[in-house]
Formats: structure tokens, C-alpha cells, sequence
């Protein structure tokens, strides 16, 4: 599906989103894993589609697909959306593994954390131990080991 979208003849984002919603695939089975090394894939086109489903899509398959387009195109100014959409308990992980390919965004991994559920507060974690950030390493040394998700915070 991807594939025809790509280098077929006047890309469509709508279509390409009703496709991917009746899609009969596991939330599972989409990863970005599974688009590396397509050479018909070229980065910019991958990158604004990804864009275009991470804020248009009403569907768990369509936003999914967004943000494994977006692992390794995303670029800074992307990061408000990927981590706004990182807020939804399924799209929480592939939203870390985005933010992680972003140069300079452990302020975002330190966000979606504070605000996500125990998955991907775990993972956005485990991306900032990755990162060596200065802002990720503060974080970390204060609030990695919190059993108090709010520890520290002040209402």
C-alpha cells in the first residue's frame, strides 16, 4: 500500500488514510523496522506524509504508520506533534522512538515522560539514558527511579 502510494501517480494523503484504517494488520506488526532499507522510499516525501497522518488521523493504523515514517526523517520543528501524539497510550512508544532520532529532543523525551503512561515512560527513559543529554541527564539523576510519577512536581 505504501509502495503504490509513493511512486504511484498523484499521491493522495486522504487515501492513503482510508487504506491504512481498514488495513487488516496489528498495531503490533507496524513498525519502522519494516521500512527500512525501501529504496522507493525517499526521506522527504516519507517525512511530510508521516507528518500529514500523525495530525489528520483518526485511526490508531493511520497515526502509527505517520510516526513510522517520521522515525528517522523528523526533523526539530516536528517535535511538538510527535510528542503531543505520544500522549495516546498506543502511539506513546513509536512516538519515543521518533523524538530519539531528533537531534536535541530530550526536553520532549522528559515531557512525554512526566505526562505518559508506565510503557511509554519507560521507554522515553531508557531513550534518555541513550541520548546523553544534559537536560535528560538531570532529569534522569531526579526522577528516573520515582516511584511517585509526580515526585517533585508541585501542583
Amino acid at each position: 500500500m505504501l509502495r503504490a502510494h509513493f511512486t504511484g501517480p498523484g499521491r493522495c494523503l486522504q487515501t492513503l488514510h482510508d487504506n491504512l484504517r481498514v488495513l487488516n494488520v496489528p498495531l503490533w506488526a507496524i513498525r519502522p523496522e519494516a521500512l527500512d532499507g525501501l529504496q522507493w522510499l525517499a526521506p522527504e516525501p516519507a517525512r511530510e506524509t508521516g507528518l500529514w497522518l500523525a495530525r489528520h488521523a483518526t485511526d490508531r493504523r493511520a497515526a502509527l504508520t505517520g510516526l513510522c515514517l517520521l522515525a528517522g526523517t523528523a526533523r526539530p520543528e516536528d517535535i511538538p506533534v510527535v510528542r503531543t501524539v505520544g500522549l495516546l497510550r498506543c502511539l506513546g512508544p513509536a512516538a519515543v522512538e521518533v523524538l530519539e532520532t531528533i537531534h536535541g529532543s530530550a526536553q520532549a523525551l522528559v515531557w512525554l515522560a512526566e505526562r505518559s503512561t508506565q510503557v511509554t515512560r519507560h521507554r522515553a527513559i531508557a531513550a534518555m539514558c541513550r541520548t546523553h543529554d544534559p537536560v535528560a541527564v538531570a532529569w534522569l539523576l531526579r526522577h528516573a527511579t520515582d516511584e511517585d510519577r509526580t515526585a517533585g512536581f508541585s501542583g
